[in-house]
């Protein structure tokens, strides 16, 4: 699944009851194991090119970036990203 990372198998749809492959056993009927998927974070950097800095932030996948405050540089306009 893209963006995202496998978690596991857990036994309720609530994802709070992991499944253990090492100490559960199947019971005497049907059952459905439901997979966890965590959001990837992904770490958002910014070079401006000899300007003043700008702090990276982390976003998760499929989220919008917040657009930083403009750097600075003598002599210089920020034109934009």
């Amino acid at each position: 699944k893209s963006g995202y990372t496998f978690a596991g198998w857990y036994k309720d749809q609530a994802l709070s009851n992991k499944w253990s492959f090492t100490t559960d056993t199947v019971p005497a009927a049907d059952i459905t194991l439901y997979a966890k998927w965590d959001i990837n974070p992904y770490k958002v950097n910014y070079d401006s090119n000899g300007g003043s800095a700008v702090v990276s932030e982390t976003v998760e996948y499929g989220k919008k970036v917040v657009e930083p405050a403009a750097p600075t540089k003598s002599g210089y306009t920020f034109a934009g990203w």
